[in-house]
């Protein structure tokens, strides 16, 4: 799938300056097989351009396709497919149901998708060190844990495109580099590829593109 920007600028920002931005009032074209990070400060609109991609906001102006479709000629029912099948999103609010468990979180998501078997599932929780909070409610877990849980939910799908809003916010460099790993393995096995937006880093992956936002 391929996603072509012209001089898309967020109706809540029309007086900005976009000048340096990569995105914001620019042609741009994003091969869903590809890997982004979404860099800029806070305020920038980061999640707005998340939010775009995944059809919970069309409050902009400009032209958004997705393989020549505009986004907002895109049925509900359309969108349904597409985050079924085609894009999964992480949003920084994570979205976990809090008075169930890490396992009840994750079993949710992958019975309506039966896309990864309980035993790898299980191997993620230990990728993780989460596998002694199986049975824990996710109220009872940091937010550097349900950040973890929420990672693993996100991929329990089948997606061309991964979108990750600071999904490392509450994370230290050890499970940052278990959840770089965990997406890196989750889109090969999709032939997928990701946006994830941050607030400036790279982690050292020279591999992925850099987009100023």
């Amino acid at each position: 799938m391929t996603i072509f920007l012209d001089n898309v600028i967020p109706l809540p920002l029309l007086t900005e300056n976009f000048e340096e931005s990569e995105v914001w009032n620019k042609q741009l074209v994003l091969n869903t097989e590809e890997k982004y990070f979404l860099s800029s400060n806070s305020g920038k609109g980061k999640s707005t351009f998340l939010n775009y991609l995944f059809g919970l906001r069309n409050d902009f102006k400009g032209t958004l396709n997705f393989d020549r479709i505009s986004s907002k000629n895109i049925s509900l029912t359309e969108w349904s497919e597409i985050r079924t099948n085609k894009i999964a999103y992480l949003p920084q609010d994570l979205q976990l149901i809090s008075h169930l468990t890490v396992w009840e979180n994750l079993m949710l998501k992958n019975e309506l998708t039966n896309h990864y078997s309980t035993i790898e599932i299980e191997a993620f929780l230990t990728q993780f060190d989460l596998d002694a909070y199986k049975e824990r409610t996710i109220k009872t877990l940091s937010i550097g844990q349900q950040q973890r849980v929420a990672l693993i939910r996100t991929i329990l799908q089948p997606f061309d495109l991964l979108l990750l809003d600071e999904p490392f916010s509450h994370l230290d460099e050890e499970n940052i580099k278990i959840s770089l790993e965990i997406i890196d393995t989750a889109c090969e096995k999709e032939n997928a590829g990701y946006i994830i937006a941050t607030l400036g880093y790279d982690y050292g992956l020279a591999s992925v593109n850099t987009l100023l936002l």
